[in-house]
């Protein structure tokens, strides 16, 4: 498992982000994580993180 916020600070989706937008992906996290009932006042969240890759071959 890992937390949300590692996956947002170091996900593939934001890792190559400049630092002012990987901070404000961050902050809008924060914000849902605030004002989502299921998730507001809780230390940490997980998540299962999955990655599929597949492979392709042409067939002539």
């Amino acid at each position: 498992m890992t937390t949300v916020h590692h996956a947002a600070r170091q996900g593939c989706a934001t890792a190559a982000l400049p630092a002012a937008e990987k901070a404000s992906v961050a902050a809008q996290l924060q914000h849902l994580i605030d004002q989502h009932p299921a998730l507001r006042g809780r230390a940490s969240i997980e998540f299962p993180y999955q990655t599929q890759a597949y492979a392709c071959q042409r067939v002539d």
